[in-house]
C-alpha cells in the first residue's frame, strides 16, 4: 500500500514539474510577444514624431481656401515645400490641407478631404461614371496590389459604401456587390480570380466590369 502511495506521489511530482516547465515557457513567450509589441508601437510612435521623406515630387495643395504649388517632399505624417525660401510643412491631421495632388516621373497621387465621411485625407483610386473609389494609401502606384483594401471606400454622391465591414467574409465578393449596386449591374463573383483581378480590370476600364444598366442612363 505504501508502495502505491509513494508512486502515486512521484506520479504527481513529475506532473507538476511538467506543468511548471510548461507554464515558465508560456510565460517567457508571451513576455516575448509583448515586447515586440511594445517595441512596435514604440517604434511607430517615434516615426511618427519625425518627418520621414519617402516622395519627391511637384504639385500644389489646397490649404483651407489657398492653393500652394510647388516642389514637395511627401512623407507618411504630411509634406514638406522644398523652395529655397519657404520650408512650410502641411501635416494630413490638419484639417485645414484639403486637397493634394502630388506628381513624380509618370505617377499621381490625388488625396481629397472627405468632410462630410469622416474629415480625413483619403487616397483617390478612380473616378468614373460619378463613382469614387478612395482608400488610406499614400502610394503614387495605382495598380490593384497597391490597394489597401481594409479601407476600400466607395463613394456616389452623397453615398459612402465601405468594401470591408464587421460582417463582410469576402472583399471580393463585397466590391462586387457594391459596384452591381451603384451600376445597376450583376457581375458574379466567380467570373473573377481574385479582388485584385476585379480592381485591376475596373482601373482599367474593361467593359467586363464597367457594365451599366441601362436604367443608369
Amino acid at each position: 500500500m505504501e508502495d502505491i502511495i509513494r508512486r502515486m506521489n512521484w506520479g504527481n511530482t513529475i506532473l507538476l514539474v511538467v506543468y511548471l516547465i510548461s507554464y515558465k515557457v508560456e510565460v517567457i513567450a508571451q513576455s516575448k510577444r509583448s515586447d515586440a509589441f511594445y517595441s512596435l508601437v514604440y517604434s511607430g510612435k517615434k516615426n511618427r514624431d519625425k518627418f520621414v521623406d519617402t516622395i519627391y515630387g511637384t504639385g500644389w495643395l489646397q490649404y483651407n481656401d489657398s492653393i500652394i504649388r510647388g516642389d514637395f517632399l511627401l512623407s507618411n505624417i504630411g509634406l514638406q515645400l522644398k523652395q529655397k525660401n519657404d520650408k512650410r510643412r502641411f501635416g494630413f491631421a490638419d484639417t485645414l490641407v484639403r486637397k493634394v495632388v502630388i506628381k513624380s516621373d509618370s505617377s499621381s497621387l490625388y488625396l481629397n478631404r472627405l468632410v462630410y465621411y469622416d474629415n480625413q485625407l483619403w487616397r483617390l483610386v478612380k473616378d468614373t461614371l460619378g463613382i469614387k473609389i478612395y482608400d488610406k494609401s499614400f502610394d503614387l502606384n495605382s495598380s490593384a496590389r497597391s490597394i489597401n483594401y481594409y479601407s476600400l471606400l466607395f463613394r456616389k454622391d452623397t453615398l459612402y459604401i465601405p468594401a470591408v465591414t464587421f460582417w463582410v467574409t469576402s472583399t471580393k465578393r463585397s466590391i462586387i456587390r457594391i459596384m452591381n449596386k451603384l451600376l445597376g449591374s450583376n457581375q458574379k463573383p466567380n467570373q473573377f480570380r481574385s479582388k485584385e483581378n476585379y480592381m485591376e480590370q475596373l482601373l482599367q476600364n474593361s467593359k467586363h466590369v464597367w457594365v451599366v444598366s441601362k436604367n443608369e442612363h
